[in-house]
């Protein structure tokens, strides 16, 4: 599916959800505890999510 401006707005909608959802797993693994830092980060790429499909449905 391809936006007005000829970007793949699916992919894009893709990455983010996996980056939101993979993200705080990483920390894990890598041994590191999330810090402050990183739940700022994690809950800004959801709220950019959010907004952005509002946006796409609401049609501008």
């Amino acid at each position: 599916m391809k936006s007005e401006d000829g970007h793949d707005e699916v992919v894009f909608l893709e990455n983010l959800e996996i980056t939101f959802a993979y993200a705080p797993w990483f920390c894990i693994v890598s041994g590191r505890v999330p810090d402050i830092h990183d739940i700022l980060i994690y809950t800004l790429i959801y709220i950019c999510h959010i907004m952005y499909v509002i946006w796409r449905l609401v049609g501008f």
